[in-house]
């Protein structure tokens, strides 16, 4: 596995996408709409899904380690 490789991204793989999809729901015109939206459904997200984000790196990593580093499949 690369040293900067997504498959131990959590963000890559949870909240970016969540946030993604919460974003552009209201189709924000300008940079400040965007930037507004983007804090707006930070502060929304609930410390529920930050600690799946947290328990998913962990089994991530620990399939990495069984892995020697090679190409995680489906950890979820």
């Amino acid at each position: 596995m690369e040293p900067h490789s997504p498959d131990l991204n959590s963000p890559d793989f949870l909240l970016w996408g969540f946030l993604k999809d919460n974003i552009y729901q209201d189709n924000p015109l300008t940079i400040a709409a965007l930037k507004a939206a983007i804090a707006e459904k930070i502060q929304a997200i609930k410390q529920e899904d930050c600690g799946r984000v947290i328990n998913n790196f962990a089994r991530r990593i620990l399939e990495c380690l069984r892995q020697n580093g090679g190409h995680l499949e489906h950890v979820l």
